[in-house]
Formats: structure tokens, sequence, C-alpha cells
């Protein structure tokens, strides 16, 4: 028996309903991780674009564009510092979490109600490829 190819098993699955708890579990947990992300990308942009000079660079070329005749200058560095971006930064975060969540427990709403008119979803489950 050991030559002979086998044939994968496969199991057909009728996804019918989901917990909509469970989705507000899953999609909370996801949400938060992207909420931490999106605070440490634009905090760390913030710090790369300070330690490479381009803040100071936008600084001079907005300071040249706007404050020509009036001599008015712009610096960035002061208008937009690094706690101001990352407190925004984790407002729009924290607003981004709620906003998911409650998408998620919608959308799985509606799936539960689309799936008893339609039967849900059937996906096909194998073990692996054919041997041989």
């Amino acid at each position: 028996m050991l030559g002979r190819p086998t044939q994968p098993r496969r199991a057909r699955v009728f996804m019918s309903k989901v917990s909509p708890w469970k989705v507000l579990q899953i999609t909370f947990l996801f949400s938060i991780a992207l909420g931490i992300l999106t605070v440490a990308v634009r905090a760390g942009l913030w710090m790369v674009l300070d330690a490479t000079g381009l803040l100071e660079q936008l600084s001079v070329f907005l300071t040249g564009v706007v404050g020509t005749s009036s001599g008015f200058s712009v610096d960035l560095r002061h208008t937009f510092p690094l706690n101001q971006v990352a407190a925004v930064a984790s407002i729009i975060a924290l607003v981004d979490v709620v906003l998911i969540s409650v998408l998620a427990v919608l959308g799985s709403a509606v799936y539960n109600f689309v799936a008893v008119l339609g039967g849900g979803v059937e996906v096909t489950l194998t073990d692996g490829y054919a041997t041989g």
C-alpha cells in the first residue's frame, strides 16, 4: 500500500451562521493591533523626517513660498510637535477601533440574515495534494 497514490480527503462545510460576539472579539483585537501600528508608524515617520532634516527643509521652502513678502516664517517642528502628532494619531486610532468593530458586527449580522435566505457559503477542505 505504500507505493499506491492516495487521494486527499475532502470535506464540504457550509458556513451558515457566524457569531457576532466572536466576530467582535477578533476584530477588536485586530483593530487594536492596527491602532498601535498606526500610532507607531506616524510617530516613527515624524522622527525620521526630523532626523533627516526634511522638516527643516520643508519649513524653509514653505517660508520662501508663503513668507517672502510678509516676513512670515514657518517652523514645522514647533507647529506640529511629536507629542501632538502622537496624540492626533491616537485619537484617529481609537476612532478606527470603534468603527472597525462596529462595522464588523454589523457585517456579521447582515451575513447571518443573507445566509438564512441563501444557505451560506460552501467551503471544501482538503488535507493536502495527492502523492505519487
